[in-house]
């Protein structure tokens, strides 16, 4: 007898399959000797190019503020890591009165040591840092929110691993010094090491900020849901198989749960019904699909993401997009990408 909803692998958990599409290409990382009073502004780029994640961690001294553009600020003692997952315009100081400068007229302005240390600032206390960039593939710094990957949007602006007495979380340490060895070796196969341990350290830091028991940030029940939530298996299973005629019915049935009871779960995690969900997952697809390289048909990629025609994908698109998925690609192609 035929199954009537189709089999899809058991699900370990929602996280693995959403990370499935989130993959990390490169690496760029200083570290950086400053002395008080110093400070330094990083403000994200608005031309188009690879959307990245910043980092900083101290590794020895007197410590420093985040303080990001919306006022709010963070201070980091040695061993401590933290994480920004879309790059927003941040500065890092000695302390909240010091004056900043742009990081690239700290590079020219600074001194380079032979040991490839950014020396910066004056004659005060030093703080020793490791900074730098995780490079996300198929991400554009200026795609359009609405397609943009879900759990980037629905992380926060700073994930903070902070240090125990001084020692950094365990893995960590390691971690970074064998990326920025790779990220300068040249050796064979230096590039998929590179980006192997990019992941990792975006993905043990994303773990980390789900183990917290007080996620405060507003997509706190989604983050949760992914990880280990009751809906778990029915975004596995629309992240998984995006092409499958879904239903709020066969979804319910993947999480053992009645189609009102899964409806109410899901909508009070999520923050949208089911199959919004699930059009928001297939036009994220869509969208990378348009601006990638393979060049697939509109039919193609209908097919792929579960619309029977192109011209049923080119209505949703443009009903959520504002312009066709035609329009989309050729201002992608153009680098011309704020659409609404």
């Amino acid at each position: 007898m035929q199954a009537k909803y189709p089999i899809l692998p058991t699900p370990t958990d929602g996280l693995t399959a959403l990370l499935d599409t989130l993959s990390l290409h490169g690496a760029a990382m200083y570290r950086g000797r400053f002395s008080a009073p110093w400070g330094l502004s990083f403000a994200p780029e608005q031309e188009i190019g690879a959307a990245s994640a910043t980092f900083h961690m101290v590794l020895s001294g007197a410590g420093c503020l985040v303080t990001l553009a919306d006022g709010e600020s963070l201070s980091l003692s040695a061993g401590d890591f933290v994480l920004l997952p879309r790059s927003p315009e941040h500065v890092l100081t000695d302390k909240a009165q010091t004056m900043s400068t742009p990081i690239e007229c700290a590079v020219s302005r600074g001194v380079i040591t032979a040991d490839d240390w950014l020396c910066f600032g004056g004659n005060g206390a030093q703080t020793e840092t490791l900074c730098g960039n995780l490079f996300y593939a198929g991400e554009c710094k200026n795609t359009p929110q609405s397609l943009g990957h879900p759990l980037l949007r629905a992380l926060p602006s700073v994930i903070v691993l902070r240090s125990e007495n001084g020692k950094p979380v365990p893995w960590l340490p390691a971690t970074l010094e064998f990326l920025r060895c790779e990220t300068t070796s040249g050796r064979p196969g230096y590039q998929t090491v590179v980006n192997r341990l990019a992941e990792i350290l975006f993905i043990q830091a994303v773990r980390a900020h789900l183990a917290d028991s007080d996620l405060g940030c507003t997509h706190a029940n989604y983050l949760r849901a992914i990880a280990d939530g009751r809906i778990a298996p029915a975004l596995f299973a629309m992240h998984k198989q995006p092409a499958e005629p879904w239903s709020v019915a066969s979804l319910a049935t993947h999480c053992c749960l009645s189609r009102s009871a899964f409806a109410h779960d899901f909508t009070e995690q999520v923050g949208i019904t089911p199959l919004a969900y699930l059009t928001q997952w297939r036009l994220f697809l869509a969208g990378r699909f348009l601006r990638g390289g393979e060049r697939l048909t509109l039919s193609e990629i209908a097919a792929r993401i579960g619309y029977g025609s192109e011209a049923a994908l080119s209505k949703v698109f443009k009903q959520h997009i504002g312009v066709t998925p035609g329009e989309y690609r050729r201002r992608s192609e153009h680098s011309v990408l704020g659409i609404k």
